[in-house]
């Protein structure tokens, strides 16, 4: 489920301002569709990143890994290995790595017009703590 957890924040935002809406999106609705996407992924990374983790958390018991949340299940074989290359990898590469990465390369872009009120309405919770020469 948590793989699929920022889709569905994306999804429901979405819907929610474009019923809000009347499905007229116009730049006050992308502005708040936006500021919610990034709100909400901002609240749920610490448990993104935790889960993608979860499944290379392993346990070494009389010599051999076993997994860490289900202590019959040996690590790195069988239908682990199939989860770690599936879902735990992915995660990992998309949420925990690309998140931030995105957002970095999002406002290294944008850095000129960081100080404009639309941006900072958008994209200010990822830098509003900080002096405009350490945006990053």
């Amino acid at each position: 489920g948590f793989a699929t957890l920022p889709v569905v924040i994306v999804l429901i935002c979405a819907m929610f301002w474009g019923a809000s809406s009347r499905c007229r999106y116009t730049e006050r609705v992308l502005d708040r569709l936006i500021a919610s996407v990034v709100v909400l992924l901002y609240l749920s990374y610490p448990t993104l990143v935790k889960q993608s983790m979860a499944g290379l958390a392993c346990e070494k018991v009389g010599g051999a890994l076993w997994l860490a949340e289900d202590l019959q299940e040996r690590c790195y074989e069988g239908s682990h290995m199939t989860a770690v290359l599936l879902l735990s990898i992915p995660q990992i590469l998309l949420y925990t790595a690309g998140l931030p990465l995105a957002a970095t390369v999002l406002l290294y872009r944008n850095r000129e017009r960081l100080g404009e009120a639309r941006m900072q309405f958008r994209w200010g919770l990822l830098y509003a703590g900080f002096r405009p020469s350490v945006w990053w």
